[in-house]
């Protein structure tokens, strides 16, 4: 008899624990969503849930929105680049597929946080948007360990998902698609010989790799067809850009509000509540108590959400208060583990509750991934890659400076090591030709 009473002991308590990881792994859900998913998600439980009821609304004067701003797609130039709403498409997105992806289950909780990290830093054209060191310092993990989980989602994903700049994404469609022979000399036209290739000196690539012009076109042909936006066919079309956070200009304070973002107030049914006080041992109490502690659970989760939420932006706005005043337009260096170190939650937490999240200022709705970006020291301060960026902008628009100089030039500058493939990277990523081609422009241009 106490043998059995041991297994009945130990059996509830396997599935209070389940219970709990799933209730964890649903809260963390509810963390990530945008305001648009977290309202679907609500309507489905007051559908399914008759303990739980919506709140009238009322309006709140102070935090209503009146003014609605152009939207502008992928724009990294223009400020204000978001309506207040716009239709989203309820097909499932490259993060949704990724993170479903049965080849990226990991019993290691490191690489699982790893992979949540990259799937999260992958834009809508497919491109890892961090560098490994990045990924390595915030979450604190090794370097190595961060490359072998990259390694498997460039393997798992689409060809080119993945990938940190144009190059890479033909590579890896170039190892998804070719034979081994093919491969030996393709790899290397991308890598070494891209920029010839455009210029189709094919002659000149052929002879450097010691093999026909005829194959160099060949395999050139192929290589044209592949795409430079690898996860561009499972971008929705569209999304719902709700601002859930306001932060307003009081003088020379500011002010964090949270706004009406359609996302139900949700109560418990009294009702529901006083039929649960009234009755104990029936299979109505029974059903309607397991619905009671899943709507407190509900509750809860969308509360905690809120206030993390509040936490982060009022933290954001202290570091980049000069940004939302209006009297600087450079947004300083910030970083995940900046906010989750100051707010005592982890990087992660901090990745899943700003996801999609937006903030209305008086410079128009940005997404709160916004404010957050790497730098380079200069041995006593930080100087932000919006900075360098733009110092890139400005060198390349007055002269024709090459890629080694321009890093030399802002390096001297700034007393950072700005190296050229650096730079290089900026300026495709803004679409502005080499040096060479720079020199080839007609003046009056």
């Amino acid at each position: 008899m106490p043998s059995q009473s041991v297994r009945v002991s130990t059996t509830t308590k396997l599935k209070t624990n389940l219970r709990g990881v799933l209730k964890l792994h649903e809260a963390l859900k509810i963390l990530s969503m945008p305001a648009a998913d977290l309202r679907e998600t609500i309507q489905g439980y007051l559908a399914s849930n008759p303990i739980l009821e919506e709140e009238p609304y009322k309006p709140d004067p102070e935090t209503e929105i009146h003014d609605r701003i152009e939207y502008k797609s992928r724009s990294t130039d223009t400020e204000g680049l978001f309506t207040e709403e716009q239709i989203r498409s309820h097909e499932k997105t490259l993060r949704d597929i990724l993170m479903e992806e049965p080849q990226l289950s990991f019993d290691d909780e490191e690489k699982t946080a790893i992979k949540e990290f990259l799937v999260g830093n992958i834009d809508d054209d497919g491109y890892l948007l961090c560098s490994a060191e990045e990924v390595a310092e915030q979450l604190e993990v090794p370097v190595d360990m961060v490359e072998e989980v990259l390694d498997c989602i460039q393997e798992a994903a689409p060809p080119g998902v993945g990938a940190r700049n144009p190059q890479e994404a033909l590579v890896l469609q170039i190892r998804h698609d070719m034979g081994e022979e093919d491969r030996k000399i393709a790899i290397p036209l991308v890598m070494e010989h891209y920029q010839n290739l455009k210029k189709r000196k094919i002659g000149e690539v052929a002879q450097n790799l010691g093999t026909s012009a005829e194959k160099i076109g060949e395999l050139w042909d192929r290589i044209s067809k592949y795409s430079l936006s690898p996860g561009a066919n499972y971008a929705p079309k569209a999304e719902y850009i709700t601002p859930e956070i306001q932060v307003r200009t009081m003088g020379e304070q500011l002010q964090v509000l949270p706004l009406r973002d359609g996302i139900p107030n949700i109560t418990i049914n009294q009702e529901y509540a006083q039929i649960l006080k009234e009755n104990h041992d029936d299979e109505t109490s029974n059903y309607l108590r397991d619905k009671m502690q899943e709507a407190k659970w509900l509750i809860r989760a969308i509360d905690q959400r809120k206030k993390n939420i509040m936490r982060i932006v009022t933290e954001v706005t202290r570091v980049q208060g000069d940004f939302f005043k209006g009297n600087a337009g450079e947004i300083k260096p910030l970083t995940l583990k900046d906010i989750a170190d100051k707010l005592r939650l982890s990087p992660s937490t901090i990745s899943r509750a700003i996801n999609s999240k937006y903030v209305l200022t008086s410079k128009g709705t940005f997404p709160l991934k916004h404010f957050f970006t790497g730098g380079f020291s200069n041995g006593k301060t930080m100087v932000s890659n919006l900075t360098v960026r733009e110092m890139v902008k400005d060198i390349c628009a007055k002269g024709c400076l090459t890629d080694k100089e321009i890093a030399d030039e802002i390096g001297k500058q700034l007393s950072i090591r700005l190296s050229r493939r650096a730079v290089a990277q900026y300026r495709n990523d803004m679409g502005i030709p080499s040096s060479l081609e720079r020199k080839k422009r007609p003046s009056k241009e």
